[in-house]
């Protein structure tokens, strides 16, 4: 994130139309995340564990997050900005320079590949495929 605020205030000039900041600092930060992981640098977020969960809770959030980890880049990150983000399937779109309908259909790959990942675990009351 530090590094994403640093490039982005030395480059703010860069941003043409003000509509697309978003769009524009999200794409830095995808790209500062890329060159993290190819360093193979973990890191952890600490806003995560600052709530008390219980221990199924912790499970479900490590078994789901192993899935995601476990899925292609390209459907790891449509899902990661989708749903972690906030994004629309638009302005996916727009950051990673692809069509609506490739987010879509990445959008549908990634969750029936984690459907059938989380085969048989409980969320929230609800099995998955038993």
């Amino acid at each position: 994130m530090q590094e994403t605020i640093l490039i982005a205030y030395k480059n703010i000039q860069q941003v043409r139309e003000p509509k697309y900041f978003k769009t524009w600092i999200t794409r830095i930060l995808i790209n500062e995340c890329n060159k993290l992981r190819k360093t193979q640098t973990k890191i952890v977020m600490m806003d995560r564990y600052l709530e008390p969960a219980t221990s199924e809770q912790r499970e479900v959030f490590v078994d789901l997050q192993t899935a995601i980890d476990g899925l292609e880049p390209d459907l790891r990150t449509v899902i990661t900005l989708y749903y972690y983000e906030d994004l629309s399937v638009k302005e996916i779109g727009a950051i990673l320079d692809i069509a609506a309908g490739t987010v879509k259909s990445r959008l549908n790959r990634a969750r029936a590949k984690l459907n059938s990942l989380l085969e048989g675990h409980q969320f929230e009351g609800r099995v998955l495929h038993e």
